[in-house]
């Protein structure tokens, strides 16, 4: 499909696009998640959004009248997440934030394994693009959620994608209030391998969110499988790699676009 008319399916009719979708080889899960999930003048949190493709995406979905707010931490990627969005007039929702989020606001120290920006972090792993030689860190901000979100004067976030290697559970526990407030959705990635190495487990992530709320799961693998019985049943999944889950709360006032989507 040329990019243009994905483009404009992604703006106009993104749930045509979701259909199409499934009849690619290989059609990308989270995309079709993402379709279902962000609507016109929502406003979206995009947590370590490298050089900007999921947030173009949503941007496009919230349109005009809604709000992409991208945090990303190294610099060279942030210079080119800044380039894709360099025509400011062109994408009034998108807001560009050079810094990571963390439990707490402050200092941060970011480490680089190689050339992988996709999996800078705050701390040190051990396998992937971490058996590099050259382990390079960098100095940036951190922002806690709870704190620095009131000071964007934006709608309350519908959808948060986390993306950042490991340090999901720090990122949660720095939005607290604003999770157990507005249950956005969550999207995220989960290895337990990268949990380990800041001390916490996947049974550890899955008691924050039931503690904020959370209460419906859904593994996005090669296929999207719900979780009625999270904690017995993804052990299993995260062992295996790294994946995708979707998580938000039956009672949130955005579970019912959630809940249609086609997981079968």
């Amino acid at each position: 499909m040329k990019s243009t008319v994905k483009n404009f399916l992604t703006a106009h009719q993104p749930r045509l696009l979701a259909r199409l979708l499934r009849w690619k080889p290989g059609w990308n899960r989270d995309l079709f998640v993402f379709l279902h999930a962000v609507r016109p003048g929502d406003t979206v949190l995009d947590l370590g959004a490298n050089v900007g493709l999921y947030t173009e995406v949503f941007a496009r979905l919230a349109g005009p009248r809604g709000h992409v707010h991208a945090f990303e931490p190294m610099p060279d990627t942030f210079a080119q997440l800044r380039a894709r969005f360099a025509t400011e007039s062109a994408w009034p929702q998108v807001h560009l934030h050079n810094a990571a989020v963390c439990e707490r606001s402050g200092p941060v120290t970011l480490m680089l394994p190689g050339n992988d920006s996709g999996q800078a972090s705050m701390v040190r792993h051990q396998i992937a693009s971490w058996q590099s030689n050259v382990v390079r860190s960098f100095a940036c901000a951190g922002h806690r959620l709870d704190e620095f979100f009131p000071t964007l004067r934006t709608p309350a976030p519908s959808f948060i994608k986390l993306d950042i290697e490991g340090a999901e559970l720090l990122a949660l526990r720095g939005a607290r209030d604003l999770l157990r407030t507005h249950q956005p959705v969550l999207h995220l990635e989960v290895w337990s391998h990268w949990l380990h190495d800041f001390g916490h487990t996947p049974a550890d992530l899955a008691a924050e969110w039931r503690a904020l709320g959370y209460d419906r799961f859904v593994a996005v693998t090669d296929r999207l499988t719900p979780l009625p019985d999270l904690e017995q049943s993804w052990a299993g999944i995260i062992a295996s790699g790294s994946h995708n889950m979707l998580v938000w709360s039956s009672r949130s006032p955005w579970a019912a676009r959630v809940e249609a989507i086609p997981f079968a």
